[in-house]
């Protein structure tokens, strides 16, 4: 049994013997250290597959060990930590449907209600979970209601396109939004605050203003000379003048033709 475990390991074409040697080690850490906490070792389980005991690793649950620690820039402390708040979230939207649909809505993963995630979801998880800001509570709070505005926004055409103009996003009526498009709603919906109706509403103001700036070069100027903006003929606006369109059009006695005539 012994030399057959020395022959299968060397006559990998791959092997290198520093290499592995030095893998071997930290694989062999990371499972004593899992083996000392029964809650660390039941979230690698789920997180993986695996069937990680006091018994002799089974080859799927060593290859797992070894694929991570054979990261160049893996370290225990580390993984452990980002590893048992992945499982918390994981285990949070396995058991709530509507937060499983929000999540996997907007990061594009398949997370089922039961099972082990796949690589894809995995990994998304870990990298929500690994950023040091990370609060369960919160995320779980912003991804419903940035799935909400999405949903809506993805099914009301001159919305969207209002929201794409103000925010420079590319939101589509279908699929999953990108990396760019899902951190704009998450930074709106982000605040336990954030009204979707009102914003909304607000939203359409600042759109039409902005899109009738646009059309007149001496309004632009104006306005621009007015209120320290620089909004640009076409193209992306910057956040300042976002923010300037967003005051102005969300005051309750806003009247856009009236306004148009100070300008």
């Amino acid at each position: 049994v012994t030399r057959t475990a020395l022959f299968n390991i060397t006559g990998d074409p791959a092997f290198v013997q520093a290499n592995f040697l030095n893998v071997m080690t930290k694989a062999d850490t990371l499972m004593t250290a899992l083996r000392a906490s029964a809650t660390q070792m039941a979230a690698f389980n789920r997180l993986y597959g695996t069937t990680l005991s006091a018994s002799v690793p089974s080859v799927v649950t060593r290859t797992a060990l070894f694929n991570i620690t054979g990261d160049p820039a893996f370290v225990q402390a580390n993984f452990l930590n980002v590893m048992t708040k992945a499982d918390s979230l994981m285990v949070a939207l396995q058991a709530n449907t509507a937060q499983r649909t929000s999540f996997n809505r907007l990061f594009g993963t398949t997370l089922a209600a039961t099972g082990t995630p796949s690589v894809t979801n995995r990994t998304a998880l870990f990298n929500i979970a690994g950023d040091p800001a990370f609060v369960q509570a919160n995320f779980l709070g912003a991804v419903t209601r940035a799935d909400s505005l999405y949903v809506v926004l993805q099914g009301n055409t001159a919305q969207r396109d209002a929201f794409n103009r103000l925010f420079g996003t590319t939101i589509a009526a279908t699929g999953s939004p990108s990396v760019t498009n899902r951190t704009a709603l998450f930074n709106l919906a982000g605040d336990p605050s954030f009204d979707q109706a009102g914003f909304l509403n607000v939203m359409v103001k600042a759109d039409s203003l902005l899109t009738r700036l646009r059309t007149d070069a001496t309004k632009r100027a104006s306005f621009n000379t007015q209120f320290g903006t620089a909004i640009p003929a076409t193209g992306n606006i910057a956040v300042d003048d976002r923010t300037t369109l967003f005051n102005l059009t969300g005051d309750p006695d806003y009247d856009e033709d009236a306004f148009w005539d100070t300008l």
